[in-house]
């Protein structure tokens, strides 16, 4: 009686390796998979950056970080919202993190707001007879010397891009007409247009 229960465990062991066996599976050690069975990797999702067929593209100017040039990126906005408030709204907002990792700045303080800027066309559009007048947040006063005219030239050279480079532009701080400095550093109390803060152009190009 003792050896028939011995011997029904080694059975059954017996039976399961023949079973195994038949079909196919090895009882011992792992087999390799030649290269040639290897199923490759789906193909990558292609990408783009073309914007949906209602949107239009507006210029903003920021700036080079390494020496502070006037550097012009590509926006997208529907064409509904195609306006010239839209523009410098999205150039107060400064650059993407993208674009800050490629080397782009604002001297824009970031906390600045746009009030209003009349008149305000859509873009591209008739160019007003008589200069835009920028209405901004007091944040933009918390800048000066370089800054204040690096700020100044990136807010004329962006509704230069959009409209044209004679634009010219009146600030205003609060609904307050200010001063502004052109190129030179030299405060003035007119309109100033792109020829102020020197040649523009409105091309897009890498940083470098």
């Amino acid at each position: 009686m003792t050896r028939t229960r011995r011997l029904a465990p080694l059975i059954v062991t017996v039976v399961v390796a023949l079973t195994l066996c038949a079909c196919g599976v090895p009882t011992s050690g792992a087999r390799a998979i030649a290269k040639s069975q290897v199923p490759s990797a789906p193909p990558p999702i292609p990408t783009t950056t073309q914007p949906p067929r209602d949107f239009t593209q507006l210029t903003i100017v920021l700036l080079n970080a390494a020496n502070n040039v006037a550097h012009p990126v590509i926006r997208y906005t529907p064409q509904e919202s195609d306006r010239l408030s839209t523009v410098l709204s999205d150039l107060l907002a400064g650059p993407s993190p993208g674009e800050t990792l490629d080397g782009l700045t604002t001297a824009i303080p970031g906390t600045t707001r746009l009030i209003g800027v009349s008149p305000n066309p859509l873009a591209p559009a008739i160019v007003p007879s008589g200069p835009v007048t920028v209405n901004l947040s007091a944040d933009f006063l918390d800048i000066t010397g370089l800054d204040q005219v690096l700020a100044v030239e990136q807010v004329v050279f962006t509704i230069g891009c959009v409209l044209t480079p004679t634009t010219r532009v009146v600030f205003e701080v609060q609904g307050v007409p200010q001063d502004v400095p052109i190129g030179t550093g030299q405060a003035v109390s007119r309109a100033v247009d792109s020829s102020d803060y020197g040649t523009l152009s409105c091309a897009a190009t890498s940083v470098g």
